[in-house]
């Protein structure tokens, strides 16, 4: 590793142990918590799997044990390890993208450093990582099964990505495109070559199968139908009308709270119709890009499934972006048009979490307004999606994957 690259790595780990040193005294002085309120989730279910009990006993605890599990050190020494064991995740996300960037030489003056220091300084996923939420562990799973599909490993892929799909269920939908990707030709030449099965699919669909279902058959055998159900039940069914980024709590919200005879169907017509949207755009992501280049196919199918999810979050924003930092070579915008986008992201999201702290912390009545902001959320968002497929370059893609045949 180049000096200048150590000394990043050690710059990004001294400042996200700084913020975890921070959050204690921010949480003890201020009543808005600097700590995510699911780092207090996973040190609770940790209590009880530490005391002989299980995680469930927690109420809200909705994850696979092993989150609890891996945060018994929060117990067993301070509630500070959990956190420091996040931010080394973080950092070795950052070592997988500066290697995934390495492979690709489509174009001359590819820079892998630039790539992980978008990773590593970025102010966004510091605070995600120091305020205890678990996506740079699920971020380091997504990027290990991309660097074993881009490796060839097929069979590890498949491991990495099926118990990523355990520890948190929204990264199902990339199965799809690392099917695909897992093809014999130089590039997928019609529907045929892309769904027909191959030894390397079949050694994926068999480490998929091994990754999600050993994990997942273990704790149904210790804690049954309600490991099934906080696990990934509640979330296939879950309805949440609290406000967040997505605009449709609104619209379901008001059918809640003015129930009428037609209010059950309504809110599952929209419910059913944005799932179905999810999906249609997913699927036709893989199928778009997965075969040229996978980490924009698993980018885009990222951003379509958070736009238009029921419920987001800013965690939910970590999803895609742990993924951008290995496309930005990929599409050929000027510094200028950079500054355009992030401004744009970044305003919208801006525009909404004022609107929502004036209802959370003023108590003010202006959800309509948090509708409105989330409305302009989605729009710019997909806007800004829309502009980045529009520029990806898929004919440099599929030179090199002819040159890797």
């Amino acid at each position: 590793m180049m000096p200048k690259l150590l000394s990043v790595f050690l710059v990004a780990i001294a400042s996200r142990i700084l913020l975890c040193l921070y959050a204690e005294y921010h949480d003890a002085n201020f009543e808005v918590k600097y700590t995510d309120v699911d780092y207090h989730v996973f040190t609770d279910g940790a209590e009880h799997a530490v005391n002989g009990g299980s995680p469930y006993d927690r109420d809200t605890y909705r994850y696979t044990p092993l989150v609890a599990y891996i945060m018994t050190p929060n117990i067993l020494y301070h509630p500070i390890c959990g956190k420091i064991l996040l931010c080394l995740a973080d950092v070795l996300a950052g070592w997988l993208i500066y290697t995934m960037v390495s492979f690709d030489k489509a174009r001359r003056g590819t820079n892998a450093e630039l790539a992980a220091m978008v990773w590593l300084l970025n102010p966004f996923t510091l605070a995600i990582s120091s305020r205890g939420s678990f996506e740079p562990i699920q971020c380091c799973l997504v990027h290990l099964s991309l660097f074993l599909a881009l490796k060839r490993s097929y069979l590890l892929c498949g491991l990495a990505w099926g118990f990523s799909v355990h520890m948190k269920m929204y990264t199902v939908i990339y199965g799809l495109a690392f099917y695909i990707w897992a093809n014999k030709y130089s590039s997928a030449s019609g529907l045929k070559d892309m769904i027909m099965p191959n030894a390397a699919r079949l050694r994926f669909g068999l480490g998929a199968l091994l990754g999600f279902g050993v994990p997942t058959a273990y704790f149904y055998w210790l804690f049954g139908h309600q490991f099934l159900h906080e696990t990934f039940l509640y979330h296939l069914t879950r309805e949440d009308i609290q406000h967040n980024f997505s605009p449709i709590f609104y619209p379901l919200r008001l059918l809640t709270e003015n129930p009428t005879e037609n209010s059950e169907m309504m809110k599952r017509v929209l419910s059913i119709a944005l799932t179905v949207l999810q999906m249609i755009l997913v699927v036709r992501c893989a199928f778009r890009y997965a075969a040229y280049h996978l980490p924009f196919a698993l980018f885009v199918q990222t951003c379509c499934f958070v736009l238009f999810n029921k419920v987001a979050t800013s965690q939910y924003f970590t999803w895609y972006l742990c993924l951008l930092p290995l496309i930005l070579h990929r599409l050929p915008f000027r510094m200028l048009a950079w500054v355009f986008i992030f401004l744009a992201w970044i305003g919208a999201q801006l525009l909404w979490l004022v609107q929502a702290y004036y209802y959370e912390f003023e108590q003010r009545d202006n959800l309509l307004n948090v509708f409105v902001a989330g409305v302009i959320y989605l729009l710019s968002h997909s806007a800004l999606l829309y502009v980045i497929t529009s520029r990806f370059d898929v004919k440099a893609s599929l030179e090199v994957r002819k040159k890797r045949k």
